[in-house]
């Protein structure tokens, strides 16, 4: 992913209502897929409240942890589809969420986002 836009999440939750709402959770959506959202809390409250979703009160000292949410036009998305990753590459891969170290830094460059 290369990062194109840095938002407060507070800022993520406006973007979200405006420009793609399909990213916040939706349970009463027919397509449980929509219960899925990513933008899962409201700011337009102090507290920021949790929207009904996947995630539960439990998580809400780790979500809202951080301060800032990364946009990206340019990504790789691989779903389920497994591909392999080359192995001069593997030493910057982290499993799941937090990832905070610079490991990639010197692959910068090397992939075409053209």
């Amino acid at each position: 992913m290369e990062v194109t836009e840095i938002l407060t999440m507070a800022e993520y939750d406006n973007w979200a209502r405006k420009k793609c709402p399909k990213k916040i959770p939706d349970c009463t959506n027919s397509d449980v897929r929509r219960c899925l959202g990513d933008a899962i809390y409201d700011y337009s409250a102090s507290p920021p409240r949790q929207r009904k979703g996947v995630h539960s009160s439990g998580n809400i000292e780790t979500d809202l942890s951080g301060s800032n949410v990364l946009l990206s036009r340019h990504y790789f998305y691989f779903g389920n589809v497994l591909r392999p990753l080359p192995q001069d590459l593997q030493g910057i891969v982290k499993q799941g969420q937090r990832h905070r170290v610079k490991l990639n830094e010197p692959h910068e460059g090397e992939i075409s986002w053209r």
